[in-house]
């Protein structure tokens, strides 16, 4: 029997894989598969937080990776394997040390999946610049926007763009300091698609008003002083078409205000 299954399932259709089938060949083919999975999960996981391994060590991130990739079950899409990887890092007896001694570990991999979806994202119709205009003459329910399911917006203590350059340049050769790492005042960065990339910029608080104003619109409270960064919001495309037969994979509450 061939070891691999989808070849052998080309090969002899269903009916290779009957009960008849000898048993030993069918275990060891699924085996194969089996690791060949959770091999393949592994490298996407990792490369969904490359600079969290380099914080870590290879020592110490692949083996938490292997028990991750054990344990957590296997999402629809590869792209999504490592969507888990905090909340079941601090379900762990081990969790506590790692996170006293990387306080700003949480930060640090929520940073690095939001760039993960943002790059994975799909492409979405723009808003039009006309028709919120309109809506914002005329308000009524539903507003032609909504937010892109790809932006996300982190809150920390920690100095994350410092960190992430500093773990970027280890990771090239270019830096040989350790990190100092102090909290501060809470500052907030949005996450978004871009074109062929991503992107991150600090949010000032008139941005932030806005987005949270967004969920959900309530035309009563509407100023011009909320409205005023709109035209941002609409040029870096943090706001795209609503679609409403399109699913929204992502909404306000699950994907923004990261604390």
């Amino acid at each position: 029997m061939n070891p691999d299954p989808l070849r052998h399932f080309r090969q002899f259709g269903a009916q290779g894989f009957a009960p008849s089938a000898d048993p030993a060949a069918l275990a060891t083919a699924l085996s194969i598969y089996h690791n060949n999975r959770l091999g393949i999960r592994r490298r996407a996981v990792s490369l969904s937080y490359p600079l969290t391994e380099q914080l870590l060590g290879k020592p110490l991130f692949r083996p938490m990776l292997k028990a991750f990739c054990h344990q957590a079950s296997m999402p629809h899409a590869l792209e999504h394997s490592g969507a888990g990887l905090l909340h079941w890092l601090r379900a762990q007896p081990q969790g506590p040390a790692l996170f006293a001694d990387y306080p700003f570990l949480p930060s640090l991999l929520r940073w690095e999946w939001a760039h993960h979806l943002a790059y994975h994202s799909e492409r979405y119709d723009p808003a039009s610049h006309e028709r919120c205009d309109l809506w914002l003459r005329h308000p009524s329910e539903p507003p032609p926007w909504r937010l892109h399911p790809a932006l996300s917006v982190l809150s920390s203590r920690y100095p994350l763009a410092a960190i992430v350059a500093r773990l970027t340049a280890l990771s090239q050769g270019r830096a040989t300091e350790g990190l100092a790492i102090e909290r501060g005042d809470r500052r907030c960065w949005a996450v978004w698609p871009t074109l062929d990339n991503t992107a991150v910029a600090q949010l000032t608080p008139a941005q932030r008003r806005l987005l949270r104003w967004l969920k959900p619109p309530q035309p009563a409270s509407l100023t011009p002083e909320l409205f005023s960064p709109l035209p941002q919001l609409l040029k870096r495309g943090w706001l795209v078409a609503r679609n409403d037969s399109a699913p929204v994979l992502r909404d306000l509450h699950s994907s923004l205000f990261f604390s």
